[in-house]
Order: C-alpha cells, then structure tokens, then sequence
C-alpha cells in the first residue's frame, strides 16, 4: 500500500520516472495500460525526453493541457476518446498532488477548456434478427465456423469484454450444481467474478474443446497457418466479430463489445428484473444497468410517436 502523503526523500528515489510508482496503485492489467499510453503520449509530446520525471512533472501549466486538448481535436481524436485521455491526466496529477509532488494539479475546470460530456449515453446494439443473422454467418464460415460461432454465442449470453474474452481459459469453466459458470480472473474491477453459461453456449465450447482435442488451455485459439493453436489477443476478438458484421450488412463500426451491449439489451427488452441483468453484467453501479433501460423506454415510447398529421 501506498502512504497517503509521500515524503520528498522517498519522491527522489523515483526522480527520473514517476509512472511506474503511479501505476502500481492500479489493480487491472488494462487500466494500467491504458494510462501509460495516454501519459506517455501526453508527455512526449511536450519533453524532449518524454519521461515522467520529477522536474517534467512540476513544469507542466495549465496551458499544457490546453494545448494537448487542442492537439488531439486537430488530429480527429473522438470525443469520448478525448475526455479518457485527459481524465488520464487529470487522475495522475491529482495523484501528485495528493502525495505532495506539486503543490496543485494543471488539470483545473476553470483554467482547462475540458469538453463538455454528453448528457445522454448512446448504446450501439444489433437488433434481435441482426444478432441470429451474426450467428448464422459465424456458423457458416467453412474453416473458423465452430470457434467463431461459440465465440458469438459467448459475447452474447455471458456479456464478456474483449479483454475478458481474450483471457479465457477451458479451466475457468465450473459446474456449480446444474449451472455451469465462467470465473473471470482479469476483470475491469481488477477482482474475480463470475458469470453464467447457458447450456446452449457450453454446449458450442465443449464442441470447440473437441475440436481442439483437449479442454484446457486457451479457448480462443488462432487458426492462421503463421501462429496456429496460439491464444487469440482482444484486438483479434474484435476483428473477427467486425469480419461477420460485414459479411451480414452492417456498414455501422461493430465490435466485440457491441455484443456486450445486445446481449444486455435483449435481456431488458425480455423483461429480465433489472438486479438480474446488473450481476450478469457485472456493473458496479446500478447507473450503469439504468441506462440500458432509460434508452429503451426513449425509443418504445418516444414523443415523436405522438406526431400524427
């Protein structure tokens, strides 16, 4: 555990790079990642050295933060992909402040042009027949058809993130009486957790674990003749559930986690009681699970409909 104020002394011993010390206060894998690349980038761009060292971090202003969001609204950088950035530093200077290595973080709303976050979340889904016809088309795929149709059927029923997906081991598969579960290592929470299989996509997996010739090991293994048998990345996961959106139609961006997003919203849809599709989705915070509902309930019953010439 880290001290809640960092004395000086113990500061200079990491001096010439901070980032380590500020990372390992980070229990997921994927966050970690995810704020080296961004601090990383942010730093580069305005040190020679781009390190995150003692004298770096006390240099930069408020006018560095402006410029950066500048910076990334002329190179197109999505919005959503904007504010993670800045909340990236924003979440490492508070960090430094809170231990006492700058006397105020740069990141200050009336001095930062921060964008302004949308009020209404927007949830990318398929509909019910785009998600049979996805199905479809991963069954039919000659070489890939059996791992890529458990693979959609997985994303779908149990609601997993790429990164999740990815990790996924045949040993993670349980039998809790008559249930069969998937207990999730690395998850967004940095803690283990558990989700349900239904009988329909064990069903798949034990096909694909015959396949394969054992129940152990990878699930999701590559079938290119160069890394043949290797565990597939999440960037790959992504890749192959984009292949069969455009194979069926879809010419809107369709990844793993959209998967995520249908399963969840067919089961709102099915009329699932919200504190069940809250534990099957894992989300720390019932918020989270309401917005699923509030953009079914602006959509089945809009105000728009009331319109009648």
């Amino acid at each position: 555990m880290l001290p809640e104020k960092l004395p000086l002394s113990a500061a200079s011993a990491f001096a010439d790079d901070l980032l380590p010390l500020f990372l390992s206060r980070c229990r997921s894998e994927n966050t970690r990642r995810a704020y080296r690349n961004d601090l990383e980038e942010f730093f580069g761009l305005f040190f020679e050295d781009g390190r995150l060292s003692l004298e770096n971090v006390r240099s930069v202003t408020f006018a560095h933060v402006n410029l950066y969001i500048e910076h990334l609204k002329r190179s197109g950088c999505a919005e959503n992909t904007l504010r993670r950035k800045i909340a990236a530093v924003s979440s490492f200077f508070k960090w430094a402040e809170a231990v006492e290595l700058v006397d105020r973080s740069p990141v200050v709303r009336l001095l930062v042009q921060l964008p302004r976050a949308s009020k209404e979340r927007h949830i990318v889904t398929l509909s019910r027949e785009e998600a049979r016809q996805m199905l479809e088309a991963a069954r039919a795929h000659p070489r890939t058809g059996i791992r890529d149709e458990a693979l959609v059927r997985v994303l779908l029923y149990c609601w997993l993130r790429r990164s999740e997906a990815a990790a996924m081991n045949f040993e993670h598969i349980r039998k809790i009486g008559a249930h069969y579960v998937l207990r999730l290592p690395r998850t967004k929470k940095g803690t283990e957790e558990i989700v349900k299989i239904p009988p329909h996509c064990m069903t798949s997996l034990e096909r694909l674990a015959a396949f394969y010739g054992e129940a152990r090991g990878p699930v999701w293994r590559s079938f290119s003749n160069n890394s043949r048998g290797r565990r597939l990345s999440a960037q790959s996961i992504y890749n192959i559930v984009a292949r069969l959106a455009r194979e069926i139609g879809l010419d809107r961006r369709i990844g793993a986690h959209t998967l995520r997003h249908t399963g969840i919203t067919l089961a709102v849809q099915g009329g699932a009681p919200l504190h069940k599709v809250r534990t099957q989705a894992r989300h720390a915070d019932i918020q989270t699970t309401m917005v699923y509902v509030h953009q079914q309930d602006f959509l089945d019953d809009n105000a728009a409909d009331y319109v009648h010439l």
